[in-house]
């Protein structure tokens, strides 16, 4: 477990963020949940689209380039939907519906991923 912090702001925008590594840990995502908290998220590395089948609630995802830079948002994805893919981003982070308006997360944003902004 790690976060994510706006280098922008130097604070943290999520203190609990996992990191889908592994080929099951990608395959599951957020299936089998009955909610995302409003503190935690999932990152997926290498990655530029996603989908909510099968999902239980709906979330917010960022796609994220080469650079961290926020390239592409989408709010509120209900299940059964798809989004992406969005040929500029190299990771997806998925968030709690509402995250990205709460957290005023928007296109440009530089994220970093850590346990400390360094």
């Amino acid at each position: 477990m790690t976060k994510l912090w706006s280098a922008n702001r130097k604070a943290i925008l999520i203190p609990q963020l996992e990191v889908a590594i592994t080929f099951w840990q990608r395959l599951r995502g957020l299936l089998g949940r009955k909610n995302l908290q409003s503190d935690s998220a999932v990152l997926f590395p290498a990655c530029n689209a996603i989908h909510t089948v099968g999902m239980q609630f709906s979330i917010d995802c960022i796609f994220l380039n080469k650079k961290n830079e926020v390239c592409k948002t989408y709010s509120s994805i209900k299940p059964w939907k798809f989004a992406g893919p969005v040929w500029a981003a190299d990771s997806v982070i998925e968030l709690a519906a509402g995250s990205i308006e709460r957290l005023q997360i928007k296109k440009g944003d530089q994220l970093y991923v850590g346990d400390s902004l360094s």
